[in-house]
């Protein structure tokens, strides 16, 4: 029983070494989440979805003529698209 504790508190005291060590070692490699990576994968995201978003109305009037419909109905279309 107490060489089981002995082992148990060594190896203790080997992780505890071992975080410390780790701890005040200074990075070597660049973290790719830094602040502005996050930011400008961000940005990327919200311009495709908000860009897809606001050129409906540039088909607006060729798919209204193509289908033969009218403008509220292309635009409850378009509305029920966004909320599902």
């Amino acid at each position: 029983m107490d060489k089981a504790r002995l082992d148990c508190a060594s190896k203790a005291a080997a992780h505890s070494d071992t975080m410390r060590a780790l701890r005040f070692q200074p990075m070597t490699q660049s973290n790719w989440r830094t602040p502005l990576a996050v930011l400008i994968c961000g940005g990327f995201i919200l311009t495709l979805s908000l860009g897809t978003r606001h050129t409906f109305g540039l088909y607006l009037q060729p798919m209204t003529i193509d289908l033969g419909w009218s403008r509220e109905t292309f635009a409850i279309a378009i509305a029920i698209q966004n909320l599902v």
